[in-house]
């Protein structure tokens, strides 16, 4: 029974912690539907896409249902070209793209008889409408010049929004940073949308 228990707790270690590793995201996406002025879709549109943090400029082409998607794109700020013959080329700018999210980009190409293009500066929001997941991205220029207190790690999540610090002290995380501090006396629990 000993050694039963002793696999057991083996394979467990073995393949039950890397799981929580795979779960982790460290890239987002890009995806959305190219259509045309009347609201149809366009297959076969080529769309660029141009940053500092990927090599190149991969392009892909959309699909029967005008949908198009750049996986595993680390964050940053990107732009997004879509070409298709008789229509007008289309460029949007300043594309951001957050930890672990999903951005929407929509393209509407326009018909054209002329060879001409429409470049649109706008940073679209980064809105994930497949996920139900709170998450707060801070920028090193947030944190650089954020007008709250950065002495410890604790101040900087306090600092998102629905994130307000506890009184209790069951934190058992906050215990163990306290014994290691024993000049910081005030807990360090996190209330977030308070609960």
């Amino acid at each position: 029974m000993r050694r039963c228990l002793t696999i057991v707790c083996t394979l467990v270690a073995l393949f039950g912690l890397p799981l929580s590793a795979w779960a982790q995201r460290t890239t987002g996406d890009i995806r959305g539907v190219v259509t045309d002025e009347s609201g149809g879709v366009l297959p076969g549109v080529t769309v660029t896409l141009k940053g500092r943090t990927v090599a190149g400029a991969p392009s892909v082409v959309t699909n029967e249902e005008g949908t198009y998607r750049f996986p595993n794109l680390p964050p940053g700020t990107y732009d997004l070209t879509a070409e298709l013959q008789g229509f007008a080329t289309s460029h949007q700018t300043a594309i951001q793209v957050a930890l672990a999210a999903t951005t929407e980009l929509n393209v509407q190409l326009k018909v054209s008889a002329q060879s001409e293009t429409v470049t649109v500066t706008a940073s679209s929001p980064v809105v994930d409408a497949t996920s139900t997941q709170v998450a707060t991205n801070y920028s090193h220029e947030w944190v650089a010049n954020a007008p709250v207190r950065r002495f410890t790690f604790f101040d900087l999540i306090n600092a998102a929004p629905g994130v307000s610090p506890s009184t209790s002290t069951s934190c058992c995380f906050c215990l163990i940073v306290r014994r290691l501090s024993a000049t910081s006396r005030r807990s360090c629990r996190i209330k977030a949308n308070g609960t």
